[in-house]
């Protein structure tokens, strides 16, 4: 092997170290859990960012992860996300990506009212594109959701249906390294003050499902599915 080559798998070795670990605070969002109960799952997420107010070009990009949520007291809930995956596709022709995403958040009570629960919640998740093919055009979006929710559950014939909404702060960003660029080139979102709303079902006292849509430049859609324990 030669110098080049192992100075190209030391950059890439190191790369992967720096995004995998960072103390990172999943976007499984969605309302607390009852005290001492936990949920595993899947999620689902579109983004849709501007990065300049006068860019022609948007970014698209979603994650598919592994979720748990577990509620530590009644008034906090920990949420952690993960996942490793490989893909191609026709938006990248030629490139090949193994992602590595992880995440992590919080959603802690502020008051549970008889017909409304407030709670605030914190979500980060970053996904690191790491691309195997000639092209070496590596990427890594990190995105942050802090929000208010206000939550109202509903129950008929043993089953739960939660309503909640959130004015929240959206911050998304996307770091893109072209062939032999290990500093990367940095965009940032400008338009971060948004909403959340979404709706969430649990059936049989044990499976949820959810859906809910991030407005922050556009519609961005997240749903998924879970077993409570």
């Amino acid at each position: 092997m030669n110098e080049s080559a192992m100075q190209l798998i030391a950059n890439r070795n190191i790369l992967i170290f720096l995004i995998t670990t960072n103390v990172l605070i999943g976007q499984a969002l969605g309302p607390e859990l009852p005290a001492r109960t936990c949920e595993l799952g899947f999620v689902k997420k579109k983004y849709h960012r501007k990065t300049q107010e006068h860019s022609p070009y948007d970014f698209y990009w979603g994650i598919d992860a592994i979720f748990a949520k577990y509620a530590a007291t009644k008034w906090l809930t920990l949420c952690a996300t993960g996942h490793l995956y490989n893909y191609t596709g026709e938006q990248f022709p030629g490139r090949n990506y193994r992602d590595y995403t992880i995440g992590a958040g919080m959603i802690l009570r502020i008051i549970n009212a008889e017909i409304l629960r407030i709670s605030s919640s914190f979500h980060y998740c970053e996904r690191f594109s790491f691309d195997r093919s000639a092209d070496q055009y590596h990427k890594d979006t990190r995105s942050m959701i802090g929000a208010l929710q206000l939550e109202r559950a509903f129950s008929y014939c043993g089953q739960e249906l939660t309503l909640w909404t959130a004015p929240a702060f959206v911050y998304d960003e996307i770091i893109q390294y072209p062939y032999g660029d290990y500093l990367g080139g940095l965009d940032k979102s400008y338009n971060n003050f948004g909403a959340v709303v979404g709706i969430n079902l649990l059936l049989f006292k044990h499976v949820t499902s959810f859906l809910y849509v991030v407005y922050a430049d556009y519609w961005q859609p997240g749903y998924g599915i879970a077993f409570r324990f």
